[in-house]
């Protein structure tokens, strides 16, 4: 049985190890495809968003907590200002569980987002764009 031109796309893609690395070969790619230019337009709109968000997913892996009394809330679990490796933490003095959360939906409406674009792209890559929720706060 051959396989179909997107699952050859996802064995590739998957051979990248980082997900920089698969976010540079998913803009190559859209590079090299014929598409409406509002759709590659809306892509690298969501590319640029994907990079921030991973580097807020990165602070929330590799931050290092610890408790501080609050006024109102009593102790609660706060970010560090340098992570697990000694470098600074994006996200250094918030606190922890409620920006977990917020990366997490961040995350979450942006994989909908892509996952929407792409089957879109998938269907007909000279069609405009579907219309897209726009994120968030934050």
């Amino acid at each position: 049985m051959r396989e179909s031109a997107p699952e050859k796309a996802r064995v590739i893609f998957r051979q990248f190890q980082t997900s920089s690395g698969q976010r540079s070969l998913t803009m190559a790619v859209a590079d090299a495809t014929p598409m409406e230019r509002a759709t590659r337009a809306e892509l690298g709109v969501l590319h640029a968003e994907s990079n921030i968000v991973a580097g807020e997913r990165n602070a929330i892996v590799h931050c290092l907590v610890e408790w501080r009394r609050t006024k109102g809330k009593g102790l609660a679990l706060f970010i560090k200002e340098l992570d697990d490796t000694g470098k600074e933490n994006i996200l250094g003095g918030k606190e922890a569980i409620p920006e977990a959360a917020r990366v997490r939906n961040r995350i979450n409406l942006l994989r909908h987002r892509l996952t929407k674009l792409v089957k879109a792209i998938e269907a007909d890559p000279l069609a405009p764009p579907p219309p897209l929720k726009k994120r968030r706060g934050g």
